[in-house]
């Protein structure tokens, strides 16, 4: 029995789109599914980061302008032009620019290429194989798609942070995503971000800039990179007003921010079976506080466990990776799951 499509990619992420065009190109039969709505909010949430840093930016340099010009104190200049940040119109311009920007990643597009483009939660994976050729099915809603290969594109999302560990009052919301700002009606006035990343960095900097009081919560500040860029981002953050403490002191009664964000560790966004991963002790010293396994390992073709299953982008690693790197590997995933 042969397979309905050559590849099915369970997407959600940029690299996932990338990932079908590209394989549409090839001449593949190709299908690609997405939870409803998932892409479009990570394209929004990635523009809105970017429009408050270059908000930043551009504030920094009129302080600047203020300095030399005395034409008024730049302490007081930051603080008007706080006042007159359009937060709901910062949130319409990111959803503008995210349906706008990868015009040619569209659903519309990708589907004039032959791309079986599917808006479901991808509900199952089951190995049928009896020989190597037998491929796989995949189930999403009313839909059985049988393939050869299957790449998981699907990117990952914050663990969530138990309240136990941010002495918050129970009738206060815990907001733990990022996207949830993008249901806030103004720029929040406090924030703790949870996260050791670079991403929870350029938040906290982007928010900072603008007025908004953070915290950045962190089990060990930059834990992946050496002690020199640890000591200088530190440095940095600090002398900006960040404040930088450990989860433990976090558990100490303080008052409660506005909002936290988890930009931390994080786990794949979708739940795959488990012929899809290494045998457990393959992640033993990953990561000690984690007893799961926190997220895909794949040898140098990007095959996972399973021979006809592939994966690229966030999921292979703890940290989120540029697009650059993410669509280089969606590149190497496709042509390994097709050739």
């Amino acid at each position: 029995m042969s397979a309905d499509y050559d590849l099915v990619i369970l997407g959600g992420t940029l690299e996932g789109r990338f990932a079908a065009s590209l394989a549409a190109g090839y001449g593949a039969r190709i299908a690609l599914i997405e939870p409803p709505n998932v892409f479009s909010q990570r394209q929004q949430v990635r523009y809105l980061l970017k429009g408050l840093q270059q908000l930043a930016k551009g504030q920094a340099l009129h302080v600047v302008d203020a300095w030399f010009r005395q034409s008024a104190s730049p302490f007081d200049f930051a603080n008007r032009e706080r006042k007159q940040l359009d937060w709901t119109a910062l949130l319409k311009w990111s959803a503008i620019a995210a349906e706008t920007q990868s015009i040619y990643l569209s659903p519309d597009a990708l589907s004039s290429r032959g791309v079986d483009f599917i808006s479901a939660m991808p509900n199952s994976l089951v190995d049928r194989r009896q020989s190597l050729s037998s491929g796989l099915i995949v189930t999403a809603e009313k839909r059985t798609l049988s393939t050869r290969s299957v790449l998981a594109a699907f990117g990952t999302v914050p663990r969530t942070v138990p309240r136990a560990e941010t002495s918050i009052d129970s009738s206060i919301p815990l907001i733990t995503g990022i996207e949830n700002l993008l249901m806030s009606d103004r720029l929040p006035t406090d924030i703790s971000i949870w996260g050791d990343s670079f991403r929870a960095i350029d938040w906290a900097e982007a928010l900072n800039a603008l007025g908004t009081t953070v915290t950045l919560v962190a089990d060990r500040f930059l834990r992946d990179e050496d002690s020199e860029i640890r000591e200088l981002m530190r440095s940095q953050l600090l002398a900006a007003g960040i404040k930088i403490i450990s989860s433990t002191q976090r558990r100490s009664p303080k008052p409660s921010s506005e909002i936290i964000l988890q930009l931390g560790r994080h786990k794949p966004a979708l739940a795959l079976p488990d012929f899809v991963y290494q045998p457990a002790q393959n992640y033993q010293g990953i990561d000690a506080r984690i007893p799961e396994r926190p997220y895909l390992l794949s040898n140098n073709r990007l095959q996972t466990a399973h021979p006809r299953v592939f994966a690229c982008g966030s999921l292979l690693r703890r940290r989120v990776f540029p697009f650059s790197i993410a669509k280089h590997e969606a590149q190497h995933a496709v042509s390994n799951a097709l050739f």
